[in-house]
């Protein structure tokens, strides 16, 4: 199987109002794993201080200890209320 590889961007920097509305109003409505993947997102774009850099998916998978299944639901939900947008 081919393995899944992503880069990460941001449209503008995510500032504590952002991350405020993100624990208060998408938590409750998403879950928490969509929470945890956004966030770590978020961290691996903080770590390439916004360089494009590929990662594998399954290294997400290993940090949140989700399985791939779940961090596709988490990522459809993010897709469905704006937070995230995917291209292939």
């Amino acid at each position: 199987m081919k393995e899944l590889l992503f880069i990460t961007e941001l449209k503008q920097q995510i500032n504590e109002k952002h991350k405020l509305a993100l624990r208060n109003l998408y938590l409750p409505i998403l879950g928490m794993e969509p929470i945890i993947l956004y966030q770590l997102l978020i961290d691996y774009n903080e770590m390439n201080q916004g360089k494009k850099a590929y990662y594998e998916w399954k290294d997400i998978a290993k940090t949140s200890r989700m399985s791939i299944i779940e961090l596709d639901i988490a990522k459809k939900k993010l897709e469905a209320v704006g937070l995230l947008r995917t291209f292939v």
